[in-house]
Parts: structure tokens; sequence; C-alpha cells
């Protein structure tokens, strides 16, 4: 399933409890505050500055790191890091810890694209700094994610798993560990479109959580880096369809899960090794005959939190933006969309900071189709 969607988005650039299929409105809350087109690219990940400085970062694939001032009503390019730089390895993800953004290379499109990882100091948006370029030796499909707690970085490369790497001495990135987690669950042998591959992850404590797409959440022991271990493994088994697990975000005992076309999964972690769903905001009716994976009005891929209002923001594709009330983590419900699957474009990620949320549209064509490749900038209040 998404091997397809890999290489055709390649060449795209010349369950609510109260359950409704394709509910788009809009609301008052949120108004467009600005946009910023990106017509030669497929901006894939977004991150506001965590200093409080005016600027986001976009992991812009082909065209690496690009960096926007938001300080004026328009969003103004004031760097960029092409991909010549970053050992022509396209950036697919980005994190931001300190003045440090940590850059997730590698095409995950399609196969035979090493993984890496790239450090960039960012004191200065305007003159960011490489640090070092790390890559993989055997990878052959890129990295869809990476998440800086301390002084490590854990990075998704698909169907090579999760690196766990030392990022302490920022000028020479170590490889610590990589695990893969049981390929073999929930299908024995899978094939190629049922192979499993290491979409997102978040951390707490000693547990990696990592979404696995087809093969569902895992829990992975990290007390230690260099020897991590998987201690637990769920997967939605309501209907008999393949899932795709893309991306998971922990909130104390709760994760919430993008769950591609079935919407967003609410997950009790508070015992890691036996994890619960408690709640399953399916908008689009994925258990549904008439529905699958090419038809569905939506495709949940990226998420971000309001922890003020409770409110979780969803990437949608068609649908562009979800949003949905976590306020009741045991009854999580749609509450409005951003955008409509009317409208001819298409969301990939998103990033929440200072009531203002930042999206990056991309061309597609399957399973949603999007025309138009930029950044908006949505305030909320």
């Amino acid at each position: 399933m998404k091997s397809l969607l890999y290489t055709l988005l390649c060449f795209c650039l010349f369950s609510c409890s109260k359950k409704e299929a394709n509910p788009v409105s809009t609301s008052p809350a949120v108004s467009l505050h600005s946009q910023k087109e990106m017509s030669s690219y497929l901006p894939q990940g977004i991150v506001a500055d965590i200093t409080k400085k005016p600027y986001v970062y976009i992991a812009a694939k082909n065209g690496g790191l690009i960096v926007l001032e938001t300080s004026t009503k328009e969003l103004t390019q004031v760097a960029q890091i092409p991909i010549a730089n970053l050992n022509n390895m396209e950036v697919m993800h980005l994190y931001q810890q300190g003045n440090y953004l940590y850059l997730a290379l590698g095409n995950f499109f399609e196969k035979g694209h090493k993984a890496g990882l790239a450090i960039i100091n960012s004191a200065n948006p305007k003159s960011p700094i490489i640090e070092s370029v790390w890559e993989a030796k055997n990878t052959a499909k890129g990295s869809a994610f990476v998440k800086v707690v301390d002084d490590h970085a854990y990075l998704c490369t698909m169907n090579a798993g999760v690196f766990i790497l030392d990022i302490s001495n920022k000028k020479n990135i170590l490889e610590l560990s990589q695990i893969i987690p049981d390929k073999n669950y929930p299908t024995q042998n899978p094939n190629s479109v049922q192979e499993p591959n290491a979409r997102g992850l978040d951390i707490q404590g000693n547990y990696l959580y990592v979404a696995y797409d087809a093969g569902g959440i895992r829990t992975i022991d990290i007390s230690s880096k260099e020897n991590p271990v998987e201690v637990s493994n769920y997967i939605n088994t309501n209907f008999n369809k393949q899932k795709a697990y893309n991306n998971i975000l922990i909130d104390g005992s709760y994760a919430y899960v993008a769950t591609d076309y079935c919407g967003m999964e609410t997950l009790d972690i508070s015992d890691p090794e036996n994890i619960k769903r408690v709640s399953w905001c399916n908008p689009w009716l994925c258990e549904s005959p008439s529905n699958n994976w090419f038809n569905s009005p939506g495709h949940a891929n990226q998420l971000a939190l309001d922890h003020e209002n409770k409110l979780i923001y969803l990437s949608s594709g068609a649908s562009e933006i979800t949003v949905i009330d976590v306020s009741n983590p045991l009854d999580c419900t749609f509450k409005y969309s951003i955008g409509s699957r009317a409208t001819p474009e298409a969301v990939w990620g998103l990033t929440f900071a200072d009531k203002k949320l930042y999206a990056t549209y991309i061309n597609s064509i399957i399973p949603f189709q999007g025309n138009w490749s930029g950044v908006k900038c949505y305030t909320t209040k």
C-alpha cells in the first residue's frame, strides 16, 4: 500500500464515536494568515522556531532545508541549504532542539535511497550552518522521521527500522544501534505492500513508541541505547483491512496515532507492555466496504497538539486538516475541518505554535489529489 503511494508521489512535482463519513465544516476560530508557494518542491515537514525567533524551518524534500521569516504578513524565504550540501540526500522531516535542527535525510517515497541525519546550527536562522552529516551504510528506503531527546537522535528509516544516534558532539554523529521491529506481525512473511515501515515515533521515559505503518504500534525498551528491545505491539483488529500507522504523539498516559484512511486512534500507554485503544475518531468510516485507501476522503499523516484548547490537528491529505477534540481522551470526537475535500489542495505536514498552525501542501495524484505546493499559516483563537 505505502510503497505505491511513495512511488506515485515522487512523480507529482512536474472513530469519532459519533461517526460521519467525510465530515466537512469550517470554524471562525481559524483564519488564513499568510501563505508561500513552493511550486518546485514537495514540502514534507515544518517546525516553528522554538526559541521564539520569527522563523519556520521546512523539510522541502528536493529543496533541502528552507527557512522562512514570519515577522510580517508575508512568509519570506531568507535561507536555504540545498541537498548538494547534504550528500545529495533529500530532506524529509526535521526536529529542533535549542539552536540546532536535525534533518531526516533520504527520499522514502521509493526504494534505492540511503538514510541519513544532518545537524544544522540555526542560531542565526538567516545563515544556518551544517555541523555534520551522517549516512547509514545499508538502508535503501530513506528516512521518514526524526526526534531528539537529550543527546540522542531517533531516526525512522522505513524497512530498516530505527537508528539510535549519539549527537552529543554536533560535529561527529555516532551510531549506537539499529532496531528492526518484528516484520512478521501482524502478517507472516509480508510481501512488498504488506511490509512494515518505521514512519514516526515518540518517546516517554525509557520507551520508544514506533508507528510501524502496516505493522501497527511497537513499544521499544531503550533503557540501553546500545541494545534496544521490542517489548510489545498493538494493532486495531476491528476490521479486516491492512492498517497504516503513520505517526504518533504522546501526551501523558495517552498516545494519539495517525492511522491514514482510518483517522486517529487514542491509546492508553500507562502500561507500555499492554497498550489498549480507548477511543477511535474514524471520520471516513474506513471499515466500510465502500471505503479503501484509494478512494478515502482523507488520509491522516502528521499530528500537532494544541494543549490549551485540547485539540489535535491532523494533516489529512485531500481533506486538508482535521481538528479533533481530545478534552476527553476516552471519547475523542471530530470537531471541524480546515479546508475541504472540495478544493484541489492536499496537506502533508503541519506544526502548531503560539496560536498559529502551519501546514505544508503538496502536489499529488494518488491516493489524494493536490495541485498546489507550499506553506499556509492559520491563526487560531
